[in-house]
């Protein structure tokens, strides 16, 4: 169970303590985050392509081949999202999304489960990236304010396999837009359950030191007065 935190600053010769609220992240909706709604298939070559919710192609730079794939055996539902290169040496495919307005200094969690098929190339690595979209739906006004390459034995999966993926950043105190999720691979990716999280730091909240009535500072005031008269009796 979570427990408020006391935070305490010293006035003068007092000691004042308040409490700051636990500090809980909050789940935005990732529309189609288990890529059921739209039709198997491929939809970003040879550009970017954006089928609602989804952008497919060249959300990271440079374009590879994203889409949809039936899966029987996807972790939820019946289909999955896949990325890869297309063939060309050196490109992402890639799929995003614009998922709510940006809050400027607050914490994102973006996690996705990423699979290795059983019958495509081997997956040797793939990204996820935090940014916003200056102008909605737009990737060439997108800014990254985290972009991590996983490449580690540990971040990929096994063979018919998939493994939850996470990255957490602080968007920027300038930032503005949408906050946008992307992930993607040169080699084959398969992409699940994508969710995306935002938790904001709350400010202390202590009792007034001079608010109506007594306050905090005449109200200890009062119980020093009280306990001297108690001593002197």
């Amino acid at each position: 169970m979570n427990k408020l935190a006391n935070v305490c600053f010293t006035a003068a010769s007092l000691v004042i303590c308040g409490f700051a609220a636990p500090v809980s992240a909050s789940p935005l909706t990732v529309l189609d985050a288990s890529f059921e709604s739209l039709p198997p298939g491929a939809y970003s070559p040879p550009a970017s392509n954006f089928v609602a919710p989804w952008l497919f192609g060249c959300g990271l730079g440079t374009c590879g081949e994203a889409g949809i794939l039936a899966l029987s055996t996807a972790p939820d539902g019946a289909q999955v999202g896949y990325t890869s290169s297309a063939g060309v040496a050196g490109h992402l495919g890639s799929i995003a999304q614009d998922v709510a307005a940006i809050i400027p200094g607050a914490t994102y969690t973006f996690s996705i489960l990423v699979g290795q098929s059983t019958t495509e190339a081997s997956l040797t690595g793939y990204r996820l990236v935090l940014g916003y979209d200056v102008t909605p739906n737009d990737p060439s006004t997108n800014v990254q304010f985290a972009n991590v390459l996983f490449t580690a034995p540990g971040d990929i999966p096994a063979e018919g396999d998939f493994l939850l993926a996470t990255i957490t950043a602080v968007a920027p105190n300038n930032a503005t837009g949408d906050v946008t999720i992307a992930f993607g691979s040169g080699s084959f990716a398969m992409w699940d359950e994508a969710s995306l999280a935002v938790a904001t730091t709350p400010l202390p909240a202590a009792l007034p030191l001079f608010a109506g009535g007594l306050g905090l500072i005449g109200l200890l005031a009062r119980r020093r007065k009280q306990k001297l008269a108690a001593q002197l009796h």
